[in-house]
Order: C-alpha cells, then structure tokens, then sequence
C-alpha cells in the first residue's frame, strides 16, 4: 500500500485499517445477498493512498456514474462508489432481478445502483467508525453521473484512499472503485492516523 508521504502509518495500523475495509466489505456483502437473492462475494483490493496530484496524473478519462456519500466527525471528506455504466447495469439487473437487456437504467437502474452503493460504503465506513470507537455523520447518497474521469474530486482535499472493489456473483463479475476522499481543513489523514495509533495501543 502507498500512502502520503507527510503522513507516516506504521504496518500495524495499515493491517487494522486493511482488516476493518474488510470486515466492512463481508457486511455489504451479506445485505447484497438479500437483495440479490444470490451469493455476492465483494473483494477489496488494491488499497493504496494518493495525493490528488498522484491522481490527476495518472486519471484516465473515463465515463463512470459514483454514488456519493458526504461524512463528517471524527474527520469529514466524502465516499464515492465509483463504476462503468456497463458495471453499474449489471449491478441494477442483479439488484432488481431481470435481465440487462430489460433494465431501463436512467429509471429503476440508477435508483438500484444508488443502493448497492450506499450498502457499500456504509459498510466500509460502518466497520471503520465501530473500530476506531467513533460515529460518523452521513449524507444521504446521491447519484452523480458521468463523473468526468474515474477519480473525479473537488478542491479542497489533502489524501484520496482508492480501494479497488470487485463483485462476483454465480452470473456476473463487475468491477468498481470505492473512493474516501479526506479533506484539508480538517486534516483527516492525520486524524485517522491518530485514532488507528489508539486502537492498537490500547
């Protein structure tokens, strides 16, 4: 995993944060499952930390739709569920149990892959807040389309968490990214820092 160089994360605190993504993911998983009637596995990989400027470098201009999650206290940014309008209609059509040929995406597909995003970044955060002992507030997810390449941010952000995210079903494999985007007047990658030093030193 890489992460800023400014902040400094010791392999313990990486492997706390790597397991609670984890047990997050096992949860969004479980509640996929009832939803798409089906064994869902939601595998995070790729964990890596990036500066906004490692970003645009190396940003591809592509077309993705996010679900966005806006959060605050202990730290504030916001969580996006990044993916391919061909991802996100297979995604819909497991959700809604029809085929991808039959999903109207721009009326129940967008309202479906708002809610498979919305399980998954709560998840994730979900299980992140329960092992650093802290709540986080959250906005209700929004849809934002065609997203201008893969990573798009605002200004005003210091770190960007990518976690590389894949869903595989008994039918399908999609692919999508779950993005935390941690803000600079806070400085939330240095909070975040401090509360995983806390849990493995206490």
């Amino acid at each position: 995993m890489n992460w800023n160089p400014s902040i400094q994360f010791s392999s313990s605190q990486l492997e706390l944060l790597q397991d609670l993504i984890q047990t997050g993911s096992q949860e969004a998983s479980r509640l996929l499952q009832k939803y798409m009637q089906t064994e869902v596995r939601l595998e995070i990989s790729g964990l890596e930390f990036k500066t906004p400027t490692k970003v645009i470098a190396e940003s591809k201009e592509t077309q993705a739709d996010a679900v966005q999650i806006r959060f605050s206290s202990p730290f504030s940014g916001y969580a996006r569920f990044l993916v391919s309008r061909d991802s996100a209609i297979k995604i819909s059509a497991c959700m809604l149990d029809e085929a991808e040929d039959d999903i109207e995406y721009e009326e129940d597909g967008v309202e479906a892959i708002i809610e498979a995003g919305n399980i998954v970044v709560n998840g994730i955060m979900g299980e992140i807040g329960n092992g650093l002992k802290e709540r986080f507030i959250y906005s209700p997810p929004e849809l934002l389309k065609e997203t201008g390449h893969l990573l798009g941010f605002k200004e005003g952000i210091a770190s960007i968490l990518v976690m590389r995210t894949h869903f595989v079903l008994d039918t399908l494999a999609a692919s999508a990214h779950t993005v935390l985007f941690f803000k600079e007047e806070d400085d939330g990658l240095k909070t975040l820092n401090e509360l995983l030093l806390k849990q493995i030193s206490s």
